[in-house]
Protein backbone atom coordinates (compact mmCIF):
# COMPACT_ATOMS: atom_id res chain seq x y z
CA UNK A 1 0.00 0.00 0.00
CA UNK A 2 2.48 2.46 0.94
CA UNK A 3 4.43 1.93 -2.24
CA UNK A 4 2.00 2.80 -4.49
CA UNK A 5 0.26 5.44 -2.31
CA UNK A 6 3.93 7.25 -2.72
CA UNK A 7 3.75 6.52 -6.28
CA UNK A 8 0.84 8.58 -6.41
CA UNK A 9 2.67 10.85 -4.72
CA UNK A 10 5.46 11.24 -7.33
CA UNK A 11 3.42 11.21 -10.27
CA UNK A 12 1.11 14.33 -8.82
CA UNK A 13 4.86 16.29 -7.86
CA UNK A 14 6.15 15.54 -11.84
CA UNK A 15 2.68 16.66 -12.32
CA UNK A 16 3.40 19.91 -10.42
CA UNK A 17 0.37 19.09 -8.19
CA UNK A 18 2.89 20.68 -5.03
CA UNK A 19 3.54 23.44 -7.13
CA UNK A 20 6.88 24.29 -8.95
CA UNK A 21 10.09 23.37 -7.51
CA UNK A 22 11.20 26.85 -5.90
CA UNK A 23 14.30 28.97 -6.34
CA UNK A 24 15.03 28.44 -2.21
CA UNK A 25 15.46 24.60 -3.50
CA UNK A 26 17.83 25.54 -6.30
CA UNK A 27 14.95 23.95 -9.08
CA UNK A 28 15.05 20.49 -6.70
CA UNK A 29 11.15 19.12 -6.73
CA UNK A 30 9.74 18.09 -3.53
CA UNK A 31 6.59 17.81 -1.91
CA UNK A 32 4.75 20.35 0.68
CA UNK A 33 7.64 22.34 1.28
CA UNK A 34 9.50 19.12 2.42
CA UNK A 35 13.38 18.67 2.28
CA UNK A 36 13.98 17.35 -1.05
CA UNK A 37 16.55 14.70 0.71
CA UNK A 38 13.69 13.42 2.33
CA UNK A 39 11.06 12.93 -0.29
CA UNK A 40 13.39 11.22 -1.92
CA UNK A 41 14.02 8.65 0.57
CA UNK A 42 10.46 8.67 1.31
CA UNK A 43 9.75 7.59 -2.75
CA UNK A 44 13.18 5.18 -2.82
CA UNK A 45 11.33 2.93 0.15
CA UNK A 46 8.38 3.16 -1.69
CA UNK A 47 10.07 1.68 -4.81
CA UNK A 48 11.49 -0.56 -2.63
CA UNK A 49 8.15 -1.98 -1.32
CA UNK A 50 6.98 -2.15 -4.65
CA UNK A 51 9.63 -4.37 -6.01
CA UNK A 52 9.51 -6.49 -3.05
CA UNK A 53 5.99 -7.36 -2.78
CA UNK A 54 6.46 -11.24 -2.68
CA UNK A 55 2.56 -11.73 -3.27
CA UNK A 56 3.54 -10.11 -6.98
CA UNK A 57 5.69 -13.26 -7.30
CA UNK A 58 3.04 -15.66 -6.17
CA UNK A 59 -0.50 -14.39 -8.31
CA UNK A 60 -1.27 -16.04 -11.60
CA UNK A 61 -1.20 -12.53 -13.38
CA UNK A 62 2.60 -11.56 -12.28
CA UNK A 63 3.14 -10.48 -15.93
CA UNK A 64 0.55 -7.76 -15.25
CA UNK A 65 1.63 -6.99 -11.95
CA UNK A 66 5.38 -6.61 -12.54
CA UNK A 67 4.79 -4.57 -15.63
CA UNK A 68 2.27 -2.21 -13.84
CA UNK A 69 4.91 -2.15 -10.53
CA UNK A 70 8.04 -1.32 -13.49
CA UNK A 71 5.77 1.57 -14.30
CA UNK A 72 5.06 2.50 -11.26
CA UNK A 73 9.04 2.49 -10.15
CA UNK A 74 9.44 4.69 -13.30
CA UNK A 75 8.11 7.26 -11.63
CA UNK A 76 9.54 7.64 -8.38
CA UNK A 77 12.60 6.95 -10.28
CA UNK A 78 11.64 10.44 -12.07
CA UNK A 79 10.67 11.67 -8.71
CA UNK A 80 13.74 11.14 -6.94
CA UNK A 81 15.59 12.46 -9.95
CA UNK A 82 13.72 15.61 -9.88
CA UNK A 83 14.71 16.01 -6.16
CA UNK A 84 17.84 16.35 -6.98
CA UNK A 85 19.22 14.02 -4.16
CA UNK A 86 22.41 11.80 -4.60
CA UNK A 87 21.80 10.19 -0.93
CA UNK A 88 18.20 9.51 -2.47
CA UNK A 89 19.76 7.64 -5.49
CA UNK A 90 22.25 5.66 -2.75
CA UNK A 91 18.84 4.54 -0.81
CA UNK A 92 17.17 3.46 -3.71
CA UNK A 93 20.28 1.29 -4.88
CA UNK A 94 20.51 -0.10 -1.53
CA UNK A 95 17.27 -1.27 -1.03
CA UNK A 96 17.47 -2.86 -4.43
CA UNK A 97 20.82 -4.64 -3.74
CA UNK A 98 19.02 -5.95 -0.45
CA UNK A 99 15.97 -7.64 -2.28
CA UNK A 100 18.54 -9.01 -4.90
CA UNK A 101 21.28 -10.87 -1.77
CA UNK A 102 18.05 -11.82 0.65
CA UNK A 103 15.52 -14.44 0.44
CA UNK A 104 15.43 -18.40 -1.47
CA UNK A 105 17.21 -19.13 -4.65
CA UNK A 106 13.28 -18.92 -6.81
CA UNK A 107 12.91 -15.88 -5.42
CA UNK A 108 16.36 -13.92 -5.75
CA UNK A 109 16.37 -15.07 -9.64
CA UNK A 110 12.96 -13.13 -9.94
CA UNK A 111 14.10 -10.15 -8.51
CA UNK A 112 17.45 -10.37 -10.73
CA UNK A 113 15.33 -9.98 -13.45
CA UNK A 114 13.17 -6.87 -11.96
CA UNK A 115 16.40 -5.40 -10.34
CA UNK A 116 17.91 -5.52 -13.96
CA UNK A 117 15.16 -4.03 -15.79
CA UNK A 118 14.62 -1.43 -12.82
CA UNK A 119 18.40 -0.90 -12.89
CA UNK A 120 18.37 -0.26 -17.30
CA UNK A 121 15.48 2.01 -16.69
CA UNK A 122 17.41 4.26 -14.15
CA UNK A 123 20.56 4.18 -16.31
CA UNK A 124 18.57 5.64 -19.17
CA UNK A 125 16.74 8.38 -17.15
CA UNK A 126 20.22 9.13 -15.19
CA UNK A 127 21.89 9.57 -19.25
CA UNK A 128 18.89 11.72 -19.99
CA UNK A 129 19.73 14.32 -17.17
CA UNK A 130 23.34 14.79 -18.15
CA UNK A 131 22.44 15.34 -21.96
CA UNK A 132 19.40 18.10 -20.62
CA UNK A 133 22.40 19.13 -18.01
CA UNK A 134 19.57 19.38 -15.73
CA UNK A 135 20.68 20.70 -11.69
CA UNK A 136 20.38 17.16 -11.18
CA UNK A 137 23.14 15.98 -13.68
CA UNK A 138 25.17 19.11 -12.31
CA UNK A 139 25.01 17.76 -8.14
CA UNK A 140 25.94 14.14 -9.21
CA UNK A 141 29.10 15.15 -11.77
CA UNK A 142 29.74 17.69 -8.76
CA UNK A 143 29.84 14.92 -6.61
CA UNK A 144 31.79 12.60 -8.83
CA UNK A 145 34.40 14.98 -10.02
CA UNK A 146 34.69 17.65 -7.05
CA UNK A 147 33.44 15.28 -3.81
CA UNK A 148 30.98 17.67 -3.09
CA UNK A 149 29.13 16.77 -0.10
CA UNK A 150 27.33 19.71 -0.04
CA UNK A 151 29.16 21.05 3.10
CA UNK A 152 28.55 17.53 5.13
CA UNK A 153 32.43 16.43 5.72
CA UNK A 154 32.65 20.04 7.42
CA UNK A 155 29.44 18.95 9.15
CA UNK A 156 31.06 15.63 10.27
CA UNK A 157 33.94 16.98 10.96
CA UNK A 158 32.47 19.19 13.60
CA UNK A 159 30.80 17.03 14.82
CA UNK A 160 33.00 13.80 15.50
CA UNK A 161 35.31 17.07 17.18
CA UNK A 162 32.19 17.33 19.82
CA UNK A 163 32.01 13.60 20.29
CA UNK A 164 35.68 13.27 21.08
CA UNK A 165 35.43 16.07 23.81
CA UNK A 166 32.71 13.87 25.59
CA UNK A 167 32.45 10.34 24.67
CA UNK A 168 30.73 8.98 27.04
CA UNK A 169 27.57 10.48 28.13
CA UNK A 170 27.14 12.72 25.15
CA UNK A 171 25.58 16.56 25.03
CA UNK A 172 21.74 15.79 25.59
CA UNK A 173 19.05 15.85 23.40
CA UNK A 174 18.77 19.35 21.55
CA UNK A 175 21.75 20.37 22.98
CA UNK A 176 24.26 18.30 21.06
CA UNK A 177 22.66 20.18 17.67
CA UNK A 178 22.77 23.86 19.11
CA UNK A 179 26.67 23.45 20.44
CA UNK A 180 27.18 21.90 16.96
CA UNK A 181 25.58 25.44 15.36
CA UNK A 182 27.66 27.61 17.19
CA UNK A 183 30.99 25.39 16.09
CA UNK A 184 30.08 26.00 12.70
CA UNK A 185 28.70 29.89 13.20
CA UNK A 186 25.30 28.61 11.58
CA UNK A 187 22.33 30.63 13.19
CA UNK A 188 18.96 29.72 12.48
CA UNK A 189 16.85 33.00 13.43
CA UNK A 190 17.85 33.61 16.91
CA UNK A 191 19.72 30.51 18.06
CA UNK A 192 22.55 28.48 16.75
CA UNK A 193 21.23 24.84 15.50
CA UNK A 194 22.70 22.46 12.87
CA UNK A 195 21.79 19.05 12.18
CA UNK A 196 24.46 16.30 11.60
CA UNK A 197 22.81 14.57 8.91
CA UNK A 198 24.13 11.25 10.07
CA UNK A 199 22.28 9.36 12.40
CA UNK A 200 25.26 7.74 14.36
CA UNK A 201 26.83 10.65 14.57
CA UNK A 202 23.70 12.53 16.03
CA UNK A 203 23.56 9.41 18.23
CA UNK A 204 26.92 10.09 19.55
CA UNK A 205 26.95 13.60 20.31
CA UNK A 206 23.41 13.24 22.28
CA UNK A 207 23.98 9.86 24.23
CA UNK A 208 27.82 9.32 24.12
CA UNK A 209 28.85 5.46 23.61
CA UNK A 210 26.55 4.64 26.80
CA UNK A 211 23.49 5.35 24.64
CA UNK A 212 25.38 4.50 20.90
CA UNK A 213 26.35 1.25 21.39
CA UNK A 214 22.92 -0.42 22.75
CA UNK A 215 21.35 1.72 19.88
CA UNK A 216 23.62 0.39 16.83
CA UNK A 217 23.43 -3.30 18.27
CA UNK A 218 19.67 -3.07 18.04
CA UNK A 219 19.99 -2.25 14.43
CA UNK A 220 22.23 -4.58 13.39
CA UNK A 221 19.98 -6.79 15.69
CA UNK A 222 16.84 -6.03 13.89
CA UNK A 223 18.82 -6.14 10.35
CA UNK A 224 19.53 -10.17 11.13
CA UNK A 225 16.51 -11.14 12.12
CA UNK A 226 14.97 -9.73 8.86
CA UNK A 227 17.92 -11.40 6.91
CA UNK A 228 17.15 -14.89 8.61
CA UNK A 229 13.53 -14.33 7.68
CA UNK A 230 14.25 -13.44 4.17
CA UNK A 231 16.37 -16.42 3.55
CA UNK A 232 13.48 -18.68 5.27
CA UNK A 233 10.59 -17.40 3.51
CA UNK A 234 11.43 -15.57 0.45
CA UNK A 235 10.06 -12.35 2.03
CA UNK A 236 13.09 -9.99 1.60
CA UNK A 237 11.20 -6.88 1.97
CA UNK A 238 12.25 -6.09 6.03
CA UNK A 239 15.75 -6.44 5.18
CA UNK A 240 16.03 -4.36 2.18
CA UNK A 241 14.06 -1.58 4.22
CA UNK A 242 16.37 -2.52 7.16
CA UNK A 243 19.25 -1.85 4.42
CA UNK A 244 18.00 1.32 2.62
CA UNK A 245 17.06 3.16 5.95
CA UNK A 246 20.61 2.96 7.09
CA UNK A 247 21.83 4.16 3.77
CA UNK A 248 19.50 6.86 4.35
CA UNK A 249 20.94 7.76 7.84
CA UNK A 250 24.52 8.20 6.38
CA UNK A 251 23.35 11.76 5.44
CA UNK A 252 20.20 12.05 7.39
CA UNK A 253 19.25 11.62 10.82
CA UNK A 254 16.29 9.50 10.59
CA UNK A 255 14.82 9.04 13.88
CA UNK A 256 13.16 11.96 13.80
CA UNK A 257 11.15 10.29 11.39
CA UNK A 258 7.91 8.06 12.26
CA UNK A 259 8.50 5.48 8.78
CA UNK A 260 12.49 5.13 10.61
CA UNK A 261 10.63 3.56 13.79
CA UNK A 262 7.96 1.59 11.48
CA UNK A 263 10.71 -0.01 9.36
CA UNK A 264 12.78 -1.14 12.57
CA UNK A 265 9.40 -2.65 14.18
CA UNK A 266 8.80 -4.75 10.79
CA UNK A 267 11.96 -6.15 10.59
CA UNK A 268 11.88 -7.32 14.30
CA UNK A 269 8.66 -8.43 14.13
CA UNK A 270 9.83 -10.78 11.65
CA UNK A 271 11.13 -12.86 14.49
CA UNK A 272 7.96 -13.39 15.83
CA UNK A 273 5.65 -16.56 15.72
CA UNK A 274 6.82 -19.79 13.15
CA UNK A 275 7.78 -19.08 10.03
CA UNK A 276 7.37 -20.89 6.98
CA UNK A 277 9.72 -23.25 5.89
CA UNK A 278 11.60 -22.47 2.34
CA UNK A 279 9.96 -21.80 -0.94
Amino acid sequence: FYGWWVASVAAGMLLGAFGAPSVEMAGRGSILGQDPNVAAVYFALGAVCLAGDVRMLATRQFGARIVAALLAISVLIMAILQTGSRGGLLVFLTGFAGLAVCGTPATRKMRGLVAGAVLAVLGGMVLWQFQQVTPTALRLNAAWTQGDTAGRTRIYAAAWSRFEKKPLLGYGGANNTFLLGADLAYASGRDYYRDTHNLLLAVLTEVGLVGAVPFVAAIICALWIAGRHGRRTGDALPFALMCAQIAANTSLTGYHQKLFWIVLGAAVACGLGNEAEPV
